[in-house]
Parts: C-alpha cells; sequence; structure tokens
C-alpha cells in the first residue's frame, strides 16, 4: 500500500452529503481530501459524494478497498450483463471464477442454490446444489423472506470532484 497524497490523488469526500436534501451540488468548501500515510483507514457511507482523485504523480495509488452491503442490495455494476454469459462461457475457468462466477464462501454467491461458474457452463444439473450446512441454508430461507419490494432509488447529481471544484471550475 502507498501513502494518499494530494499528488496521487488521494480520495475526495463531501462529507455529510449522505444526508443532503436531493438535487444539492457541493461547493468547492465542502471537499475535502483524504491525505493519509500507508497503513491508515477511511471509513465513510457509500451515499458520501466520493472520488478518486488524478494520480499525477509517477507512481501508482494503491490501497485496499472493503464493501459491506446487505445481502439484498445490488453490486454497483452488474458485471454479468456487462459481459454476456455466451461470451464468459468461452474464456477459461480461471478467469471465469475472477469475473464473479464462483462462490466468494460457503453459501455466498449461489444461483438457485447451485455454484455459479456450474449454472454459467450448464454443468449444475436439476437439484439444489449443496451450498453449506443445514443451518446455514434456513439461515438464507428465512432471509429471503424479508425482501424488500417497493423501494425506489433517488437519483444523485453527478458531480466530478476532482477535475471540477477542486480545479477551481465548480
Amino acid at each position: 500500500m502507498n501513502d494518499f497524497t494530494k499528488e496521487n490523488g488521494a480520495t475526495w469526500l463531501v462529507p455529510g452529503s449522505h444526508l443532503w436534501e436531493e438535487g444539492r451540488v457541493p461547493q468547492e468548501g465542502d471537499v475535502v481530501q483524504a491525505v493519509m500515510p500507508a497503513g491508515s483507514m477511511l471509513l465513510y457511507n457509500g451515499s458520501v459524494f466520493h472520488a478518486g482523485g488524478a494520480n499525477r504523480s509517477n507512481g501508482p495509488r494503491t490501497g485496499c478497498a472493503l464493501q459491506y452491503a446487505l445481502g439484498w442490495l445490488r453490486q454497483e455494476e452488474n458485471q454479468y450483463m456487462a459481459c454476456p454469459p455466451e461470451l464468459a462461457r468461452t474464456f477459461p475457468r480461471e478467469l471465469q471464477e475472477l469475473m464473479g462466477y464462483d462462490l466468494a464462501t460457503v453459501n455466498l454467491g449461489f444461483v438457485d442454490h447451485k455454484h455459479p461458474n456450474d449454472v454459467l457452463n450448464g454443468t449444475a444439473g436439476d437439484g439444489p446444489g449443496d451450498l453449506g450446512p443445514p443451518w446455514l441454508l434456513e439461515r438464507d430461507r428465512a432471509a429471503n423472506r424479508l425482501r424488500v419490494t417497493d423501494y425506489e432509488p433517488l437519483e444523485r447529481p453527478r458531480v466530478s470532484l476532482d477535475a471540477d471544484l477542486v480545479q477551481g471550475k465548480g
């Protein structure tokens, strides 16, 4: 990991923006940059306006990003549609797994209780797969009964924190 510096594009944030009314656009004074030494931790709600800065150094900016989302939330980009299954089937298994056609751990990432790589390649069979112990499978069935069906995401304005605000264009 590296230090996060202004020169290598440390993460930009607008603290408290997750609580703003819809449509409010950040101003220059709202934006902070997470300049910090390697090994530091930056923790924020994912709906806070944030962006990676431009790396104007000659070296990499390497960090470790860990995210948590409730099981019923979707990932940011649907990688399964970005690369259609018909194309993914032509790749080696290792690449398919790197693309997400794999289980993250026991009972996490399955498709109809089957391994996603088996579903992709048509080798899953007819019955449910064995993705974990019975108590864990029962917990999953209980969680599926708690689906949220009336959620409508808010439209958030898209703002280029680095380009517009930091360089004096905002």
